[in-house]
């Protein structure tokens, strides 16, 4: 490159052309997370919004708290209308509402939960899509870099031998 400086300028130009062009192209490309944002529907939205409200550890805490009060107030009232020491080993006091109203809940969230995950990944295959199809394009662009890049030494190397030879016939004579 130093021996020839107008092929370095020449090459220098073609490399910020292509970085002009490239860049003048990513101004026209549409982001994938807005694209994808703007096709969800209102109820996939809700979706969104319930499964993270429900993966929360403020949810959980409230599950938590619900299932110790509900027992503690179930006891106390059986207490209340038996009179009868509980024991738990014996006869419990059974707790069918509240085991229905977990059964329910949970198939409500699972299906909740299912439905989000499903839509991330369709997202995620999108992005992973397009990845694949941007790292081949690259790697052809690479390619064709390498291609001209060895065309470029070829011809150096035979410029310089060239030289050499010319140099050589001017030694002699």
């Amino acid at each position: 490159m130093e021996k020839h400086p107008l092929i370095s300028r020449a090459l220098l130009t073609v490399l910020s052309s292509r970085l002009r062009s490239s860049t003048v192209k990513m101004r026209g490309i549409i982001n994938i997370d807005e694209q994808l944002k703007e096709d969800r529907t209102a109820f996939r939205q809700f979706l969104d919004v319930a499964a993270r409200v429900v993966t929360s550890i403020a949810f959980f805490s409230f599950c938590a708290l619900f299932i110790f009060v509900w027992i503690g107030a179930q006891i106390y009232l059986y207490k209340k209308h038996h009179h009868e020491e509980i024991s738990f080993l014996d006869k419990p006091p059974t707790f069918f509402l509240l085991g229905f109203i977990f059964t329910l809940t949970s198939f409500l969230l699972t299906v909740l939960i299912l439905s989000s995950q499903r839509r991330q990944a369709e997202s995620d295959r999108v992005r992973d899509l397009i990845e694949y199809q941007v790292n081949l394009k690259a790697q052809a662009e690479i390619m064709r870099l390498k291609i001209k890049m060895d065309k470029v030494i070829h011809l150096l190397n035979k410029i310089s031998r060239n030289d050499s030879i010319e140099e050589e016939e001017e030694t002699i004579l």
